[in-house]
């Protein structure tokens, strides 16, 4: 389990430690299943920047 705390009085104050969560779970499934996840997230990528959703 991966956690994390945020004190403020809001649970949107930040979603910085969310975030972070969430790309340390990526990065780790990227590795985990190889070559093949990673050449899909780029693709993704290379589709986000393609049609400017970034």
């Amino acid at each position: 389990m991966l956690s994390h705390r945020v004190d403020a009085p809001s649970p949107y104050h930040s979603l910085v430690p969310t975030l972070a969560v969430i790309e340390t779970l990526v990065a780790a499934l990227v590795t985990s299943l190889g070559d093949s996840a990673h050449q899909h997230m780029k693709r993704g990528e290379e589709t986000t920047l393609r049609v400017d959703l970034v």
